[in-house]
């Protein structure tokens, strides 16, 4: 079963990258890339890979934790097309909640669907398929703010850097879970995650929350070029001035 695919062309070349699961089971096991023909459709390259130790280590904390498969989620797939043909896949976990509040008198209520952006898995992938790297970001901010929970993506030659907004530092050992949290609306840091080219991932704060008091609104950021610029938008807590943020790559 292939699930969260992106369609990737590049000259006469047709990637379709995306993550798998047995026939018997929906829970996502590994990732796959199928090459194509442009023209005639014609299958070059199929290569499934199972998920490598340090994106479990990542997710989970240990091996011993892995039970084969992770739980069925729906990802949203992004991916970027490399030199020599290689690609990097970024899925992010999506979700849809569902809560009903009563009324004070006992009839009726609300009814509210937040949507949550949580867990990024980033994956590098040679031109046949092989899996190079793979690593897992935990991020569990569980309420309705989606657009400023969820990331972006800046990119150069050979790194790419996430932009996320949370509360915590980011834990960065290689032997343990990597998890950022966010339990407020408010008051959260923008980090720069720094995924380099050989898999290892550096973290910086860009802004500090005491600066700007308010998350910025990352999902509906715009790129000026391509992955290499990119321009926020956010209404600042304090005195409710929208306010224009750049960020850009060397």
């Amino acid at each position: 079963n292939l699930s969260s695919f992106k369609l990737m062309k590049k000259g006469d070349i047709l990637s379709l990258i995306g993550l798998y699961s047995e026939e018997s089971n929906l829970n996502f096991k590994g990732i796959f890339r199928i090459n194509f023909k442009n023209i005639a459709l014609e299958r070059t390259e199929f290569m499934f890979n199972e998920l490598n130790e340090q994106f479990i280590i990542d997710k989970l904390g240990s091996v011993e934790k892995y039970k084969n498969s992770f739980n069925n989620k729906l990802f949203a797939g992004e991916c970027i097309w490399l030199d020599d043909d290689l690609i990097i896949y970024i899925a992010e976990e999506n979700s849809v909640g569902g809560t009903f509040i009563s009324s004070s008198v006992g009839v009726g209520g609300t009814s509210t669907s937040p949507s949550f952006a949580s867990d990024l898995s980033i994956f590098k992938l040679d031109k046949e398929g092989n899996l190079i790297w793979g690593r897992n970001i935990n991020k569990s901010q569980k309420k309705n703010y989606y657009e400023t929970y969820s990331y972006k993506l800046l990119f150069n030659k050979s790194d790419i850097h996430l932009l996320i907004n949370a509360s915590n530092e980011l834990n960065n050992d290689i032997n343990k879970e990597i998890k950022l949290t966010g339990d407020a609306a408010f008051n959260l840091n923008l980090f720069d995650i720094k995924i380099k080219n050989n898999g290892e991932i550096q973290y910086k704060i860009l802004i500090d929350q005491n600066d700007i008091n308010t998350p910025l609104i990352l999902k509906r950021g715009k790129y000026l070029n391509k992955f290499h610029n990119l321009i926020v938008l956010s209404t600042l807590k304090k005195n409710k001035k929208t306010e224009l943020f750049k960020f850009e790559l060397n």
